[in-house]
């Protein structure tokens, strides 16, 4: 069976980590996985399309004209059985020329985000809004979310093809959970310094806290230390920038923190959290996309409101000052991930049901 695994603009993170290990699995059971995008993972085959890597409007409407170009001669030619697409622009793109063949809408990124908590432009949340629901308005065979928030909120915006939610999973064989240390003393984050990822209100809830505890200290992955320099943040000595590490090198980090910070505005997945917790590192974030599936509040970490780095700043000084609350945290996040979020087990689900819509 040949299978086009289309997506546009793959980024730093899930996607990243996902694609080839599907491709992998898809292999395994004698399957032709063809990645079509604009980003080569060392994968063949590959086909690149020139879909914008640039944010702006103008250049994603033309990266997607030239593409469907390509792809309507390209794509024809390797007579596929499947279409999986795992972004919208790449849906609204390509598409109509692949609608004869089995189809599957399953978004890799954040999606449906809440417009007006990370765009204050009419024209352009206007924008974003279309392009992340016209895609819910095709006839695909499936439609398969990644959380059962995902779920509604692709119900809600008006999906027309039946949904089923299969998470992506971590490796539990990697990251492992860690001897547990009731003493708090480094502070984790790993996302960009944006507003975007809650930077901002997590460094406000930090300042408070690195001047009231001398124990304390924050470890920073994923950005430059010359882009939080840039944001004007201070430099202080207590603060270690560990620039974007690669995905093997995540599992130490999280053995190095005692508590991971999270406070993104938007999120589809949030591998990050899932990834802490399966260490054994309580996590504090806002609820967005799979989170609030993942936190149960009190139990695995604790859930926070968006832009309030006060209630961030509460609830470490509450796990500082309460180590029984913080063990019981740290042994129930391991416990979670194995049962519900085992990689293998979902990827095995997800090829069964791409076998299975080829074949219906």
């Amino acid at each position: 069976m040949k299978v086009a695994l289309i997506i546009d603009m793959i980024r730093y993170g899930g996607a990243n980590q996902f694609i080839p290990k599907l491709i992998k699995k898809l292999k395994a059971r004698n399957h032709e996985p063809l990645l079509v995008s604009n980003k080569n993972l060392d994968i063949n085959p590959f086909l690149y399309l020139p879909f914008s890597k640039k944010k702006s409007a103008i250049s994603r409407v033309i990266g997607s004209v030239k593409s469907r170009y390509i792809a309507n001669k390209k794509l024809k030619e390797n007579n596929l059985d499947l279409a999986f697409f795992m972004s919208p622009i790449s849906t609204l793109s390509l598409y109509p020329i692949l609608e004869d063949i089995p189809t599957i809408y399953s978004p890799r990124f954040a999606t449906f985000s809440d417009w007006d908590l990370i765009e204050s432009n009419p024209l352009r949340k206007k924008i974003k809004k279309f392009v992340e629901t016209r895609p819910l308005k095709k006839k695909y065979n499936k439609i398969i979310a990644l959380s059962q928030e995902m779920e509604k909120k692709f119900r809600k915006n008006g999906a027309l093809t039946s949904i089923e939610v299969i998470p992506i999973g971590i490796d539990t064989k990697k990251f492992k959970p860690k001897t547990i240390n009731t003493e708090i003393k480094n502070i984790g984050f790993a996302a960009d310094f944006s507003k975007l990822k809650g930077f901002p209100y997590f460094m406000k809830a930090i300042e408070k806290l690195l001047k009231n505890n001398d124990e304390l200290k924050v470890l920073l992955v994923g950005d430059k230390k010359k882009n939080y320099l840039k944001k004007g943040y201070p430099e202080k000595e207590r603060i270690e920038f560990l620039g974007r590490l690669a995905h093997e090198e995540m599992p130490r980090f999280y053995k190095r923190c005692d508590i991971l910070v999270y406070p993104s505005l938007t999120e589809s997945f949030g591998r990050t959290v899932l990834e802490s917790l399966a260490t054994g590192t309580p996590v504090i974030a806002t609820n967005v996309g799979e989170v609030g599936e993942v936190i149960v509040n009190e139990k695995t970490g604790y859930i926070v409101p968006k832009k309030n780095p006060k209630q961030i700043r509460k609830k470490i000084n509450t796990l500082i000052e309460n180590p029984k609350k913080y063990k019981s945290m740290a042994v129930n996040g391991p416990k979670l991930i194995r049962k519900n979020y085992n990689q293998q087990k979902n990827l095995e689900k997800l090829v069964d049901k791409i076998e299975e819509t080829a074949n219906a």
